[in-house]
């Protein structure tokens, strides 16, 4: 009997259930997409023994699980005070608790069971698409994956568990509300904001820490990525301040609005208006708290998605300054102070080399050391008893040219002086303006500091002299830089190929690791696309399941409150409003309470556009500056048009409920 009537009232309220419905379909899509593609073969392939990528991708999964399960126990809560008055019935007609309770779970079992069926079929699709989205961004050739039953067991497991806990949450409600609640509880009047002209004061203290917080983060990353004053700690700690402002805000905002709204004559006086802010200052005073961590949420993943993708965007660019040639062969034996007892030679690495592709182009060049600290005596480092073994490293302007010139760069004319040359943000702290060094009888002054060229040498500077400055110089570091024929190959393979066992310490701490000196661009752009394509659909991942979640917690509190709703527009039809009338207010009660968290975090598109642009000139990719209001333009669109129709979903059925 209670299956029955659970199936009775599933089709009479299914408008009810449609926004429930819609949540668990499209997470159980994502959900498995994202589950098959971890244990998919071709993943496996693709990260060619990167396990660390696959268990970052595990975890976010299961946290997203958790994060899912809470919400939609949240909302399981709103579907029950939607039918509370129904179920007060139940009661007073001699029905347990306990019946109650089961005919809720059949209904939720139902549903859930339609929800899996669906999204199990929608993420056929959406795993193909998302596979193909990693494919294309490791440049790989895609071709059609089989399904993994891992991965729909693991999904099936999920959707239980937040079955089961949205029936917990069911049942430690309908255990201790009472009777007259579940039939008065609707008609309970909403207290009134105290002191909302404070509340309006704490929003704009709250706004001002916002913007103070996003212009510390801005400075604090672009010092991060030029290894200047930035550190993580600080970086972390201001990302919380943000949090908490950002949640302060709109618990601020939705106490004070409806009230500086009221108190506007000429704004309150036209239509329903008066009546529409009366509807909001109850709802949205309640509801302050759930507002602002729904904001939260969204911004976070605006956030995220946003920077992921300008990440990406500007990694090819990346890659240039850290391998500015095909391959780069540096003998950091030298560092090391003592010789590699396997090493491969020189030009057997370089037939190896040439298995894979030609060589066109060699241009050795070679760093010369004073044994002196003039130079880092006045960094940063200088004080540090880790760094006391670190000297001078100098290249001579013949060398520095030759490897400058064939990318483009203008040559380098010194006479008598010395150009400092890093990527690292901190040597440019450095005033080497008065710092002079003297060798072979010739002294040599500070012509300038660059960050302009890409990577050459593994050393935190060096400084670029004339070639007779070096004539007197100890040879340190011998290095060769290749240009190979154009054509894509095996960057991992050759990397193994040109890896040799490395054997340190002395006695009984002897231990050996892979050692290589080369570093190949080809390997570089592989690992950079697998991180990134890690990152990117880990970003998408959790942006699309936080969205979902915060658009069903909005259109079910809001549908939660129809029985109210419906008696109040009762009161607004026999005071002469038209169904248009009514239509008016219940679109702007309903669309100010979805705007609320959604518009601030739309909003937060402008600073993480400028906050891109500002890491894309720290890291020197200018020409990707472009790209940024484009990209973050798309993600706003995207979120734009879920929010536009779970609003539509939403609005439909309230209007359909309550206009007469």
């Amino acid at each position: 009997m209670f299956f029955k009537l659970a199936v009775r009232n599933v089709k009479r309220q299914f408008t009810n259930y449609l926004i429930y419905f819609m949540t668990v379909a499209f997470t159980v899509a994502l959900l498995f997409a994202v589950n098959n593609v971890l244990y998919s073969d071709a993943l496996l392939l693709l990260l060619n023994g990167e396990s660390d990528l696959r268990t970052i991708l595990t975890w976010l999964v299961a946290l997203v699980g958790l994060v899912v399960a809470f919400v939609l126990s949240y909302a399981t809560s709103f579907m029950l005070k939607l039918r509370r008055r129904e179920f007060g019935t139940y009661l007073t007609l001699g029905m347990q608790r306990g019946d109650i309770l089961r005919i809720f779970l059949f209904e939720t079992l139902l549903i859930c069971g339609a929800a899996l069926g669906a999204g199990l079929v929608l993420g056929l699709f959406l795993y193909q698409g998302l596979l193909a989205l990693v494919m294309r961004m490791t440049e790989a050739a895609y071709a059609f994956s089989g399904y993994s039953l891992q991965g729909l067991r693991i999904t099936v497991a999920v959707v239980a568990g937040i079955f089961v806990t949205a029936l917990l949450v069911s049942s430690g409600y309908l255990r201790k509300v009472s009777i007259h609640d579940l039939l008065h509880g609707e008609k309970k009047v909403e207290k009134a904001v105290r002191h909302p002209v404070c509340w309006a004061c704490v929003m704009l203290a709250a706004v001002t820490v916002v913007v103070g917080c996003l212009v510390s983060m801005s400075g604090q990353i672009e010092a991060l990525i030029r290894e200047s004053r930035g550190s993580a700690g600080s970086l972390i700690t201001v990302m919380g301040m943000f949090a908490l402002a950002l949640m302060l805000f709109h618990v601020a905002l939705t106490k004070s609005v409806v009230f500086l709204l009221l108190r506007c004559r000429q704004f309150r006086i036209r239509g329903s208006r008066t009546f529409v802010l009366r509807q909001l200052s109850g709802s949205l005073s309640s509801n302050a708290l759930m507002h602002g961590s729904l904001a939260f949420l969204l911004t976070f993943a605006v956030i995220w998605v946003n920077l992921s993708f300008i990440i990406k965007g500007g990694q090819a660019e990346m890659l240039l300054r850290s391998y500015p040639y095909d391959v780069t062969y540096c003998e950091d034996r030298f560092f090391e102070g003592r010789e590699q007892e396997n090493a491969i030679p020189l030009a057997e690495c370089e037939r190896r080399i040439e298995k894979y592709r030609a060589i066109l182009k060699k241009i050795p060049y070679q760093l010369y050391t004073t044994g002196r600290r003039e130079l880092y005596e006045h960094t940063c480092w200088s004080k540090d008893v880790g760094y006391a073994g670190l000297v001078d490293f100098f290249m001579p302007a013949g060398d520095f040219n030759a490897l400058i010139e064939p990318l483009g760069y203008e040559k380098v004319t010194l006479v008598d002086e010395y150009l400092i040359v890093s990527i690292d943000g901190r040597v440019g702290m450095t005033d080497f303006s008065s710092v002079t060094f003297a060798e072979a009888g010739k002294t040599y002054r500070f012509r300038g500091y660059t960050e302009e060229y890409p990577t050459f040498c593994r050393t935190y500077f060096f400084a670029v002299v004339p070639d007779e400055a070096v004539a007197s110089m100890e040879k340190v570091l011998f290095s060769v830089a290749y240009d190979l024929e154009d054509g894509a190959y095996d960057g991992m393979a050759l990397r193994k190929e040109l890896t040799y066992p490395d054997v340190t310490g002395y006695g009984d701490r002897r231990e050996t690791r892979q050692r290589s000196d080369f570093f190949l661009r080809e390997y570089g752009r592989q690992l950079d696309n697998q991180t990134s394509a890690v990152i990117v659909a880990g970003a998408l991942f959790v942006a699309a399941v936080f969205l979902l979640m915060a658009l069903a917690i909005l259109a079910l509190k809001m549908l939660s409150d129809l029985t109210e709703d419906r008696r109040r527009y009762e009161v607004l039809f026999r005071l002469g409003a038209d169904e248009r009338e009514q239509g008016r207010a219940l679109f702007g009660q309903t669309f100010f309470f979805f705007l609320l968290p959604f518009g601030s975090a739309m909003m937060m598109s402008i600073p993480t556009c400028m906050i891109g642009m500002r890491i894309v000139n720290a890291l020197h990719i200018d020409r990707m500056a472009g790209s940024v209001p484009v990209i973050t333009s798309v993600t706003a669109a995207a979120m734009l048009g879920l929010y536009l129709m779970y609003y539509g979903a939403a609005y439909l059925v309230a209007r359909r409920a309550v206009i007469r």
